[in-house]
């Protein structure tokens, strides 16, 4: 598989970017990536190995790049008026710069069609992102894959609405569409996915609206990862900075929802995410039970759960 990797100024942004280029040829793919993530993780997740198939073959060919989610949706300490502009500054970093360059070097090896467009991709809060890019801009987007995301920008600005926290809310701005809004002809032409709750099962066992909202996004982030990393818990340990300790991966949370290390020293309240290994209920599967409890003081972390999943995975033979 042809890699290349670039870093560059961003002009709109102020700062540099890095990203990364999978494959020699075929439709682009815009690879957006979970939450606080960074671009390297379509192949740090085993994303690249799946998608192979098609990119050896010269069918697509993947950009995946980084987001500004730890100074946008993530930074919650911070200013939501500042906060979504800096997150409009990452989109028009996007449309303004990144896809020029992801349309010219299609074209430059021969694999452009005008009517193809790119398709976007992500996961998680990545999801988010690759569904808002589309459903806005659909004339330089005309694909989209979006798996466990959450469409509401309340998830990342807490209630706080203007009209740039509108224009990334697609729940709110797809609601109020006219019906012969200049898009709806467009994306009738076109195809789209959103899939929810792929290869997990959940049972919410308690409702904490904005906590609830955090655990399941966590959640998720930490399934697809399972996924990713085949069952393999230490794997999954050095992807996500989680401890094993006695068998069971855990992350720690202080009650803003940031990682913290070492059982949480130092923090007053904690979520605590666990994830512990059970017996697959069929061979080549590994099988554990996701658990977010909280949130609890750090020396007694007896809460009860928020929410419960069991989630499996494909074995990946190390």
């Amino acid at each position: 598989m042809e890699k290349q990797y670039f870093r560059e100024h961003s002009p709109t942004l102020g700062r540099e970017m890095e990203w990364k280029l999978y494959g020699h040829g075929g439709r682009p793919v815009l690879f957006i990536p979970c939450q606080d993530g960074r671009f390297f993780d379509f192949e740090d997740f085993g994303m690249s190995s799946v998608w192979s198939p098609w990119i050896n073959s010269g069918q697509v060919m993947v950009f995946a790049i980084d987001t500004l989610d730890k100074e946008t949706w993530s930074n919650k300490g911070g200013d939501p008026y500042w906060r979504i502009r800096r997150h409009e500054q990452w989109v028009d970093y996007i449309t303004g710069e990144m896809v020029p360059l992801i349309q010219e070097t299609a074209r430059r090896r021969g694999s452009w069609k005008e009517e193809s467009g790119i398709l976007t991709f992500g996961c998680s809060l990545g999801a988010t992102h690759a569904a808002n890019l589309y459903l806005r801009r659909p004339d330089l987007f005309n694909g989209m894959l979006a798996l466990s995301g959450i469409y509401n920008a309340d998830y990342g600005f807490d209630g706080y609405m203007d009209e740039v926290v509108y224009q990334n809310s697609p729940v709110h701005y797809m609601a109020n569409l006219p019906e012969n809004y200049y898009y709806i002809d467009i994306f009738n032409k076109q195809r789209a996915a959103i899939c929810v709750g792929l290869f997990v099962r959940s049972e919410v066992i308690s409702q904490t609206s904005a906590d609830l909202s955090r655990a399941v996004s966590e959640a998720r982030s930490a399934a697809e990862c399972y996924k990713a990393a085949g069952g393999n818990l230490e794997k999954m340990a050095d992807l996500t900075g989680g401890t094993l300790e006695n068998g069971t991966l855990r992350l720690y949370y202080d009650q803003d929802w940031q990682k913290v290390g070492d059982c949480g020293t130092g923090v007053e309240l904690l979520f605590l995410l666990e994830l512990i290994p059970e017996l697959p209920a069929e061979t080549g599967l590994a099988a554990a039970r996701l658990e977010i409890s909280g949130p609890a003081a750090a020396e007694d972390l007896l809460a009860e759960p928020i929410l419960s999943w069991e989630i499996a995975a494909l074995e990946v033979a190390s």
